[in-house]
């Protein structure tokens, strides 16, 4: 069991995330400042750096909830038994659900990154981190492994990389071009790229 001690540092390290949340998604990282933090928590600077290295170590691990959220929705929508087409199909469909649901945390993780600059970030983070984008990517990765030679044309990894790459992409033109709310326009044109991509992995 924790102490009371530790679950005072706990309970200080889940404020600090909240309301510099709030903040970050609010007003963007770069308008964010560590002195906006302290004033948002009601802590010195000195309590702030007691959990976190840095305001890059804060967003750090804000994304890193984001991409475990995720990461969650990636392995519900990726049958394992199932055929690799309908794994890119469901793994398409859980980004683009991540992206009108949970919009701030995609905007977080693929639109509006601050540069991570590695001396700014705590290893368990950035460990933490690492251990996440594995599992977002390995259901989709292992289906595609075993799925037919089309889909082993290329390094399975690279593929998915591109696949998110591509997909991303679609997505924040949409942003871009401040059509985010046009939810019929970003589903069809979405369905639209993962299909040339799966026809087009035969051609390779």
């Amino acid at each position: 069991m924790l102490g009371r001690r530790q679950k005072e540092l706990e309970s200080r390290k889940k404020l600090i995330l909240d309301r510099s949340r709030k903040l970050f998604f609010q007003r963007g990282f770069e308008s964010v400042t560590i002195e906006d933090i302290c004033r948002a928590v009601e802590f010195g600077r000195s309590a702030i750096y007691a959990q976190f290295q840095s305001k890059e170590d804060i967003y750090a691990h804000i994304k890193l909830e984001g991409l475990n959220r995720l990461a969650n929705r990636l392995e519900r929508a990726v049958d394992a038994r199932g055929a690799a087409e309908d794994g890119l199909r469901g793994s398409g469909q859980a980004l683009l659900k991540f992206f009108e649901q949970e919009r701030e945390y995609y905007r977080a993780l693929f639109y509006a990154r601050p540069p991570q600059t590695p001396e700014l970030l705590s290893a368990a983070v950035v460990e933490a981190t690492e251990l996440a984008a594995a599992r977002a990517r390995t259901p989709l990765l292992q289906l595609l492994e075993r799925g037919p030679a089309k889909f082993r044309s290329i390094d399975p990894a690279e593929t998915v990389e591109l696949f998110w790459a591509g997909l991303t992409g679609v997505i924040n033109a949409s942003i871009n071009h401040g059509q985010e709310n046009q939810r019929p326009a970003i589903r069809r044109r979405c369905g639209l790229f993962v299909e040339i991509y799966i026809n087009g992995m035969g051609r390779l």
